[in-house]
């Protein structure tokens, strides 16, 4: 299942999770181009959330979850 179709489907998210999952959502473009820093930035939450987030669903980064995109 590709990335986004995931983060469409994850009912069970933190406030925090939900703000990087709308962010993804509303700017796919964007975010492809973005270290995780830059998203970080950009939702308003830290590095380590950032990493959390990616770790949690089942990617070590920003750059594996697009590579299944």
């Amino acid at each position: 299942m590709s990335f986004f179709l995931e983060l469409q489907k994850n009912h069970s998210s933190t406030p925090v999770e939900k703000s990087i999952i709308n962010y993804i959502i509303n700017h796919p473009n964007e975010v492809i181009e973005m270290t995780m820093e830059d998203l970080a930035r950009e939702t308003y939450t830290s590095l380590p959330s950032i990493t959390r987030f990616f770790k949690k669903n089942g990617y070590v980064d920003l750059t594996k979850a697009y590579v299944e995109k």
